[in-house]
């Protein structure tokens, strides 16, 4: 990432042994952090007083982390003194009192709120299971709230602290001799685990998870050599080994249908893995699952290398999977981007190992996500249309349509995921969570203009975004600039621009702009200068632009309809 975000930890308990292992763990993404803690309990204070350390600050991320035992003080000792419709409405009303205190802050961070962890202890006993007055039941009803209020607040994202403890294990959670001492709730244990789990929430929302797993097939997609078994002596369902491999493949078949693209990387010969996909009834995973398929004797390196530039992805976007460790440590050595996932000992703990992989872990999961395999196949049609026609040809006969739409609300989730995920195509690569872009496409000061595309081989979905911001009476500045890597070199910027620019009111003259140097995003270096922008300043890191609308004018490009 191009810039340190800070992270401001909020608790019912002392946290701030999460982190030195957060900071870890944010470092492995790529992700460097500031972290600054609440005081101990201060969180309403703190989100309401718009002069505390906390507002000012003005973090990118807001972390609430919540536990039963010291959110809800005492609760389980009154609960056999007091009345429970009257601890069921005091603990209602705390919760709606965090509610309030966040919506009064003015921040506009992405904010994490944890659930509550459910105790294994009830003062019930085992009889709370029958109590029409439950204990369990009324925490179990506060995570309802907790999560129904989550969902209808764009702004906040559920952390699942109650799942993640259990998986520690609640009698693993605590350090009780930590937690008298200075009331820190967690273990330095847990406080390791669930700093993973909170860096894999904030690298989803910066959208930097993983977009390839490429596979090795020998051993891994199933048991046994295909070159020395044959198609019906491997190792594929029907016995128990037989059965770990079609978990396995299941298991990579729902990554597929979450948008993850799927890729073989194999030292076999071909016509022995087609026999395998032929006629083994058995195979989860058919051919055309799979987007690239190298299958030769190459390095595997070289073949990862290849399948990273048909894809037009990043070496840093796949995840590498090998039972072979000779076959790891050549990828790991040639392709350090690349990551590669350290194969179980026991195949039977690969299935686990893969459910619990959380490189490709994305908040949500977008349309154009669900659709990704298939866009890329008829991407694969497009280039072979390229390949066998002239350019001109190629476009006029690709009949592309774009339809651009204002303030689609209904398309927040995939605007956000555009402006976090695009590097190459992006004019000034700034990144925004998606209660900014609610904000900005609510607001009078902001055009979020979005853009979809089809052509001849089918629908590309929304593929680029411009956000104008007003900057005065009579001008408007290009705050972002974006489109998708899939539709370029189609000239699309160029009436994508042109159809943002009809949003302006004719009283609106003057329209600013800006290039932004990254690593990544060279081939915008002189987009405006072509679009006829005047340039009134220029330095190594950065172009400014300007244009007079009322003499402005941009030509309509002859191959693409706007709808």
């Amino acid at each position: 990432m191009n810039k340190k975000i800070k992270i401001a930890i909020l608790s019912s308990y002392t946290s701030n042994n999460i982190e030195k292992y957060l900071l870890q763990n944010l470092q492995l993404k790529n992700i460097d952090s500031e972290i600054k803690f609440g005081g101990y309990n201060q969180y309403n204070q703190e989100l309401m007083d718009p002069n505390s350390w906390l507002n000012n600050w003005k973090p990118d991320i807001v972390i609430i982390l919540l536990s039963a035992t010291t959110f809800f003080k005492d609760l389980e000792f009154k609960y056999q003194i007091e009345k429970h419709d009257c601890l069921q409405e005091e603990c209602y009303d705390k919760l709606q009192q965090l509610f309030a205190a966040i919506k009064s802050s003015n921040l506009e961070s992405k904010l994490l709120l944890s659930n509550l962890d459910l105790p294994s202890y009830s003062p019930l006993g085992i009889s709370d299971n029958s109590s029409k007055n439950s204990y369990l039941k009324l925490l179990k009803k506060c995570n309802e709230i907790i999560e129904s209020h989550s969902n209808k607040e764009s702004s906040i994202t559920l952390f699942d602290f109650d799942k993640i403890a259990s998986e520690i294990g609640k009698s693993n959670l605590t350090d009780n001799k930590l937690f008298y001492l200075g009331k820190i709730f967690l273990s330095n244990e847990s406080a390791s685990l669930i700093s993973i789990q909170i860096s894999t929430y904030i690298n989803s929302i910066y959208g930097n998870n993983k977009k390839c797993l490429v596979v090795d097939l020998d051993n891994t997609l199933w048991g046994g050599i295909i070159g020395e078994d044959g198609v019906n002596g491997i190792k594929i369902g029907n016995t128990n080994i037989g059965d770990i491999y079609s978990d396995i493949q299941k298991i990579i078949l729902n990554l597929k249908k979450n948008g993850i693209l799927l890729a073989i990387a194999s030292k076999n010969n071909q016509n022995d893995v087609q026999e395998v996909f032929d006629k083994n009834e058995n195979m989860i995973l058919k051919e055309d699952d799979f987007i690239v398929k190298k299958i030769n004797w190459e390095p595997k390196s070289k073949n990862i290398m290849g399948i990273a530039q048909e894809l037009n992805i990043g070496l840093n976007s796949l995840v590498f999977l090998d039972d072979n460790p000779t076959e790891r440590l050549e990828v790991k050595t040639n392709v350090p981007d690349v990551t590669v996932i350290d194969f179980p000992n026991d195949i039977a703990n690969l299935p686990q190992l893969l459910k619990s992989i959380s490189d490709f872990e994305t908040l949500s999961i977008t349309e154009e996500d669900k659709k990704r395999h298939k866009l890329y196949v008829e991407n694969q049609k497009r280039e072979s249309l390229k390949s066998n026609t002239s350019l001109k040809q190629y476009l006029q006969m690709l009949d592309i349509s774009i339809s651009v739409t204002k303030n689609d609300i209904e398309s927040v989730d995939r605007i956000t995921q555009l402006l976090n995920k695009t590097n190459q195509f992006n004019l000034r690569t700034k990144r925004y969570n998606q209660s900014e872009v609610l904000g900005m496409i609510e607001s009078d000061d902001f055009i979020v203009s979005s853009l979809k595309v089809k052509d001849k081989y089918g629908d590309l979905g929304l593929t680029g975004v411009i956000i104008l911001k007003r900057t005065g009476h009579e001008s408007f500045f290009i705050d972002s600039f974006l489109l998708s890597c899939r539709i370029l070199s189609r000239d699309i910027e160029t009436q994508f621009l042109k159809e943002s620019i009809n949003f302006i009111s004719e009283e609106e003259v003057t329209l600013r702009a800006e290039y932004i140097k990254t690593k990544k995003n060279g081939l915008t270096e002189n987009l405006y200068d072509k679009l006829g922008f005047d340039i009134i300043k220029n330095d190594t890191h950065a172009k400014k632009y300007a244009v007079d609308l009322k003499k402005y004018k941009i030509n309509d490009i002859k191959w693409i309809k706007v709808m």
